[in-house]
């Protein structure tokens, strides 16, 4: 039975543009509440808005240069930019309110494809309940960063790709794959890890032209590749040969030599690394301390809040994961290894780049995990319903 249908009686869903509409509006009040209503810099918000402002003068300089990736931020700049035009002194509540509707949006795309990989009628709420209350979702929504942004473009590449795995026939749309791409690339430096996992799934899942075997054995060699050269470029910098991103490798090396595995952790770090395998060694521990959901120097609350969110999340997605691939649905196994995938793809890249201290570095990979836990809630529903009927 396709995964389009609800039930043992398999009723096709008819109030698809209801629940979407409820959703949004679900989403935007509560996250209008959540916001605070008060708009907040970041450490990164002069920076923004200072190449925000070059781009209103024509000054595109601190942009277009080879010693950053700040061109990959040219889709917020923009907004940032007409936003400092147009609103005057209310351009940060604009950019306040931008961040609360990209998060009503991503909500609405999180909600739209558990109801269709999904069979129990309460899966949609769950994960629309668990998109609100998450507290990394709601906190970033008054900063003037790109953070709630990236989520949504982010989301959107995965939301096609996954429909077509979960919808029978659903259609390839080239065109706005191809736009949600380039908008992603030019949001987020981590937007270019997004067009070879759509690659991926595509050319596995959706068309079967390359063998699952094969792309696995592609993966674990270019994580491999990409493991060793960095870390040969972490440890002497003079190792990279190209002017591009020169500077941020050296400030990467900088960190890592001081034994940083978070950024401004310091509880987290390690020895400084003299050997290529203690630089593997701290890259293991970011890798692992991508999913870490408390610290010690953390509050009790902010710990006990992580802890009550985060403890269920982790174990139904895991629940999802072991149920998916143990089944005999192909839609649900191919999605859960998307899912992986894709959460474990982006927690590698992670772990050769930087991991900041509160963790925001895994926002953009919430509503995969909240979709991977739906699958689990939706797991414990079928085992639950035999009983009851029984």
């Amino acid at each position: 039975m396709s995964l389009l249908y609800y039930g043992e009686g398999g009723s096709l869903m008819t109030n698809d543009r209801r629940i979407r509409w409820i959703t949004f509006v679900a989403a935007l009040f509560a996250c209008s509440i959540l916001s605070g209503g008060h708009p907040r810099n970041a450490t990164d918000t002069p920076l923004y808005v200072s190449l925000a402002d070059g781009m209103r003068t024509g000054d595109v300089s601190g942009i277009v240069t080879l010693s950053a990736a700040r061109w990959s931020k040219a889709t917020y700049l923009t907004i940032l930019a007409l936003a400092r035009s147009f609103a005057g002194g209310q351009w940060t509540l604009v950019m306040m309110f931008v961040n609360i509707l990209c998060s009503a949006l991503t909500a609405v795309l999180l909600v739209d494809l558990v109801r269709r990989a999904t069979r129990w009628r309460g899966a949609w709420v769950f994960a629309l309940i668990s998109y609100l209350v998450c507290w990394d979702i709601w906190s970033w929504l008054p900063f003037v960063v790109t953070d709630v942004m990236y989520t949504l473009v982010a989301f959107v590449p995965f939301a096609l790709v996954a429909r077509r795995l979960i919808i029978d026939g659903e259609p390839f749309r080239p065109f706005l794959l191809t736009a949600s791409l380039v908008i992603v690339f030019f949001t987020r430096p981590p937007g270019i890890v997004i067009i070879p996992l759509v690659l991926f799934v595509e050319l596995v899942f959706v068309r079967r032209r390359v063998r699952g075997r094969t792309a696995a054995l592609t993966i674990m060699a270019a994580a491999v590749l990409a493991l060793l050269v960095r870390t040969a470029v972490v440890q002497d910098p003079a190792r990279w040969p190209f002017r591009f991103l020169q500077p941020k490798l050296v400030e990467f090396s900088g960190r890592e030599k001081a034994g940083e595995v978070m950024q401004d952790r310091k509880e987290s770090y390690r020895p400084p690394p003299h050997t290529m395998a203690d630089h593997v060694a701290i890259e293991s521990d970011r890798f692992v301390r991508f999913f870490q959901v408390t610290a010690p120097t953390n509050s009790r609350r902010h710990n006990l809040i992580s802890l009550v969110f985060f403890v269920p999340l982790y174990s139904l997605a895991l629940l999802g994961a072991g149920a998916g691939l143990a089944g005999c649905d192909r839609h649900r196994i191919n999605l859960v290894i998307t899912l992986l995938v894709w959460i474990g793809v982006f927690a590698f890249f992670h772990a050769l780049t930087i991991l900041d201290y509160d963790w925001r570095f895994r926002l953009p990979l919430l509503p995969q995990m909240i979709l991977l836990a739906a699958c689990g809630a939706d797991a414990l529903a079928a085992r639950w319903r035999p009983q009851t009927q029984a």
